[in-house]
């Protein structure tokens, strides 16, 4: 789709080259071809030889996958941000079981969107950091369980871990135009508190 960037589009997460999944819990790289098939080939050389039935997770780094149709994430309490291109990096957790040689993934975080500016006076330009904190866990360990052709995510482990942020290394100096800005938390439900912290640098 489009260009061969790991950032998000609307409803989409690119990939880029050398990017890596898990498969059977091994790890094999991305090849990204965005001529007109728009499609992304796994290196899994030698992956027959785990058996004829393999799932696969994203990104790999902080996957793990325990056992047929169970697969576990580690969700940092802390994520920084980075770019490509002028767009936020977006390493949103998937997993996929596979169909005929294809892997159909499936997201299994939410993505919180955030539009920010630098408007009005007393309001800081520079953004260091973004902290969302609710009464639910926000990171930790997050199992997903395949059956009837999706996947079932569980609630997150340990739960006084109720708030993520995402943090800039280098702070992000806004303007009056907005910023697009995304933070992946867990798909909680139900929560009863909500807060939202803006860290500025004035």
């Amino acid at each position: 789709y489009n260009d061969s960037k790991d950032y998000i589009s609307g409803s989409m997460v690119f990939w880029s080259d050398g990017d890596a999944v898990r498969i059977n819990n091994g790890t094999y790289t991305i090849a990204v071809d965005n001529g007109d098939s728009h499609r992304a080939t796994i290196n899994a050389e030698g992956v027959t030889a785990l058996g004829g039935e393999y799932y696969a997770a994203y990104p790999a780094d902080i996957s793990n996958v325990v056992s047929a149709g169970h697969i576990t994430f580690s969700l940092p309490q802390e994520e920084v941000y980075t770019e490509n291109d002028g767009k936020q990096v977006i390493h949103s957790v998937m997993a996929a079981k596979s169909d005929n040689r294809t892997f159909k993934f499936q997201n299994l975080c939410a993505l919180l969107h955030f539009k920010v500016n630098a408007i009005g006076d007393g309001i800081g330009d520079k953004l260091l950091a973004i902290e969302v904190e609710t009464d639910k866990p926000m990171w930790g360990t997050i199992t997903a369980e395949y059956g009837d052709s999706q996947w079932q995510v569980t609630s997150v482990s340990g739960t006084d871990a109720t708030k993520r942020t995402l943090r800039f290394a280098t702070p992000l100096v806004l303007s009056d135009s907005e910023k697009d800005i995304y933070l992946i938390v867990p798909p909680v439900s139900g929560a009863d508190t909500f807060t939202l912290r803006m860290i500025v640098d004035d």
